[in-house]
């Protein structure tokens, strides 16, 4: 049987599953939560332990216990990748440099290798939700830092692995060393 006759069959015998999915304008407020630095519904999501409510997720194994099975670990694992990839794309867009934010994405990713249970999945998610959104936070008020500092800011995390000297950013942003010191100075107090 072809899929799409399958999918049609399944799509009339859905009374038997009528398990509805929880809008995506509930995930589409948490991103945009994040994106925005909104610490407060953050943390606010982060206590009601939202992220592991898995009503709404649907059903992703006919057989019962295999069900519960799935919708604890690998759920939970599965949803942070993609919270953490969608976040990442969302705080890029709320204009998070695009290296620092795959950077911070890869790290979360690597560290749910290491989640054995739920409650680490979770924790690992609230930490990670809490920290982008800590960094448009610092993002938000960089926002009326001088063009300069922003350009050296962007060259930095582009070139975090090489060594980089006030010489260096002077030459990127054609000032001389000593003026961008004193803009940074002003601008960061460092």
């Amino acid at each position: 049987m072809a899929f799409s006759e399958e999918w049609y069959e399944t799509e009339l015998k859905s009374s038997e599953l009528e398990t509805l999915h929880r809008p995506p304008t509930v995930e589409y407020s948490f991103y945009t939560a994040v994106k925005t630095g909104d610490m407060e519904t953050v943390v606010a999501n982060c206590k009601e332990d939202a992220f592991i409510h898995l009503e709404g997720t649907g059903v992703l194994s006919r057989n019962t216990l295999t069900n519960i099975k799935y919708k604890q670990i690998v759920i939970c694992a599965f949803f942070i990748i993609v919270t953490v990839a969608l976040v990442t794309r969302y705080c890029i867009d709320g204009g998070m440099e695009t290296e620092q934010a795959y950077r911070l994405s890869d790290f979360y990713i690597l560290k749910m290798d290491t989640c054995t249970t739920v409650r680490q999945i979770a924790d690992l998610h609230h930490e990670m939700a809490k920290d982008f959104t800590g960094k448009m936070v610092l993002q938000k008020k960089s926002s009326i830092l001088s063009k300069p500092v922003v350009q050296c800011v962007d060259y930095i995390y582009s070139h975090i692995k090489e060594r980089i000297t006030v010489a260096v950013l002077a030459e990127y942003t054609g000032l001389s060393e000593s003026y961008l010191s004193r803009v940074f100075k002003q601008n960061l107090g460092i």
